[in-house]
């Protein structure tokens, strides 16, 4: 082979390494990049989802302080059934966090406060279901009342 042909083979390799460092090298950097961020954008899907429900749950617990009449009560209890659907679907969410493979490794810990928080969205259901629609707990509550006040 002659000097010129192992020369010119010597610039041929050095611009493909150039254009490897300068393309996938920094294309490998970006990738990363992409994915932390994916993996930043997930966390704070699942911690908003969190707030969301924390919030309801705050608003269901002011609402046992208040005189539900019967004049309200249907629509209280609409309130509660699309609280109960909404809950499905927050376990639905939850079931697909805790299986996806990647989601349950890079969000574990906000997948932990999402159920946790889950399941004091539905105790909230319940506990407005038991305080304004069971006649036995009503009763009692009542009665006590009124020994509270005798």
């Amino acid at each position: 082979m002659s000097t010129v042909l192992a020369s010119e083979k010597i610039d041929e390799i050095f611009l493909s390494m150039e254009t490897y460092k300068e393309k996938e090298i920094i294309s490998e950097e970006e990738n990363i990049n992409q994915f932390l961020d994916s993996v930043l954008v997930i966390q704070k899907s699942i911690r908003n989802a969190s707030e969301k429900l924390e919030y309801l749950v705050n608003g269901f617990e002011e609402l046992t302080w208040f005189d539900i009449n019967d004049d309200i009560l249907g629509r209280f209890d609409e309130l509660l059934k699309s609280a109960e659907d909404l809950h499905r679907g927050t376990i639905q969410n939850y079931i697909y966090y805790r299986n996806h493979k990647i989601v349950s490794k890079v969000a574990n810990s906000e997948i932990k406060i999402y159920k946790s928080v889950i399941d004091d969205f539905k105790d909230s259901i319940q506990d407005l279901r038991l305080l304004f629609f069971n006649r036995e707990y009503i009763e009692l509550m009542n009665k006590l009342t009124e020994r509270n006040q005798d």
